[in-house]
């Protein structure tokens, strides 16, 4: 049975619509205060967007402040535990956008900015402003449309062939036109999102770049999971990675491989890589969280807030539809609301236009989550953090408190869901984690899109050139490529 992402119990109902209210009154006390510090500091912005990007990083503040407050996380584990999603993470439709109605509207964010436009209403300048860029928006959002039903905005560049499947899970094989010496690379990316955005569109696919240097690259997709799916996260790591791992070097004719492991795929990676080094030349880790214990976090906030476990005991699986609408909810102002503006920049230029469907058709086809798996990834990461700790468990026996003796780098952002906890960091985790950290410039999910940016270490390659604290990488690391 899957929840209705509308329903809303009602004991709850009022407190979510005086919680939505109160915010939206908030946002617009902090815009105009800052509107009012800029221009006395002879900072005012210049016109109608500069305006929006002030409104916008008002709203987030005040947002990740409200939705991070005890009352808040009392609110959200109440609804939770009554067995419905809350509405303020209703799932937004793909390709959702602001003035076509539907979720925006009914949330605070769409209350904040009903009031913004009412108070550009009197200021005939800026409102002079956005009369033409709304009906640039709404052309560039119609073609967008017409490009989406064409079937233009799929993704995927790079030739590929299914080389292996079991359980609901695929194999892919890029095979490069003339391949290099070395091992194979198996790509573990995570169960939250489909892998495509790895090879999104030529020019912007990491794995385009690594087959086009030669690199026989493997990418484990976990596929759809079953209705009330059965596994455990022991599963994904141990008939997960190392299956695929397993069939990896079987299918290459390879001893060894190098591993891959991307975002929550990182994780897993890292699991399977304490458990069976011998497997692997070299791992790395692209934007994977290692430590779940950051401050002013809202996603480790609200995992440790909600009682996952009896809600996938009573829906079975975590809808992916929901899991979407949490994603958006993290930076709501930012992801429902000013990315959307770019739609009016470029109306016409459909190449532009193709891009930007293909990210959101890739943000919004995600997959539910097994359940009893992700309730066991939340105790044990967002509870527990045992990742950091060392107390891990893959088939009962927990992580060895040491690094992974294999030779590795850890590539994290600056920007995104996790970006302190996946770039770097001054000391080790008692548990699995690769010895080396950097951090880059880029969001959490775009990283993907970004080719050669990240260096393998092999036995006797220098040391990762970082700086603490910062754990930004030099130039000469930046123009390395695999």
């Amino acid at each position: 049975m899957s929840p209705d992402p509308v329903a809303v119990r009602h004991d709850l109902a009022p407190r979510w619509a005086l919680w939505s209210q109160q915010l939206a009154a908030a946002v617009l006390a902090a815009f105009h205060r800052e509107l009012e510090a800029r221009e006395a500091e002879g900072r005012a912005p210049a016109g109608l967007r500069a305006t929006l990007d002030v409104f916008v990083e008002a709203g987030e503040r005040e947002y990740a402040h409200a939705a991070g407050r005890p009352d808040f996380l009392a609110l959200l584990a109440d609804t939770v535990a009554q067995g419905g999603p809350p509405p303020a993470f209703s799932a937004p439709a793909a390709g959702g956008m602001p003035g076509a109605g539907g979720w925006l509207a009914a949330g605070s964010v769409g209350q904040a900015f009903q009031q913004l436009l009412g108070w550009l209403l009197t200021r005939p300048g800026l409102w002079a402003e956005w009369q033409p860029m709304a009906e640039r928006w709404q052309r560039g959002a119609s073609r967008l449309a017409e490009l989406q039903a064409a079937g233009r905005c799929l993704p995927g560049a790079t030739p590929r062939e299914a080389a292996w499947q079991a359980d609901g899970m695929t194999l892919w094989r890029y095979a490069p036109a003339r391949r290099r010496r070395g091992p194979p690379l198996l790509i573990s990316y995570a169960l939250v999102n489909r892998p495509e955005v790895l090879d999104l569109e030529p020019g912007r696919s990491m794995i385009g770049a690594l087959v086009a240097r030669g690199h026989e690259v493997w990418l484990l997709d976990w596929g759809t999971p079953a209705p009330r799916d059965p596994r455990t996260l022991d599963d994904l790591v141990t008939g997960g990675v190392a299956a695929a791992m397993d069939a990896t070097c079987r299918l290459a004719r390879a001893r060894r491989a190098d591993l891959l492991g991307v975002c929550q795929g990182g994780a897993l990676a890292l699991a399977y890589a304490a458990q069976a080094p011998a497997r692997l030349r070299r791992l790395v880790t692209l934007v994977t969280p290692v430590t779940f214990r950051e401050p002013r976090h809202l996603l480790g906030d609200w995992a440790r807030a909600a009682d996952l476990a009896s809600f996938v005991d009573r829906h079975g699986n975590l809808p992916g539809a929901l899991l979407n609408a949490v994603f958006v909810a993290l930076m709501p102002f930012r992801l429902g609301l000013q990315k959307y503006f770019a739609l009016a920049d470029h109306p016409d230029d459909e190449a532009r236009l193709i891009t930007f469907g293909r990210m959101e058709r890739w943000i919004f086809d995600s997959p539910d989550q097994p359940g009893t798996a992700c309730a066991q990834f939340v105790q044990a990461c967002y509870r527990e953090d045992a990742l950091w700790n060392g107390t891990f468990q893959v088939g009962g026996r927990p992580a060895p408190r040491r690094p992974v003796p294999v030779p590795g780098l850890r590539r994290g952002a600056h920007r995104g869901v996790h970006q302190r906890a996946s770039g770097g960091g001054n000391r080790p985790p008692r548990g699995c984690l690769p010895p080396r950290g950097v951090a880059g410039p880029g969001y959490h999910v775009n990283l993907g899109t970004i080719p050669c940016r990240i260096l393998l270490h092999s036995p006797g390659a220098p040391a990762c050139p970082c700086r603490p604290p910062s754990s930004r990488c030099s130039p000469a690391l930046a123009r390395k490529s695999w």
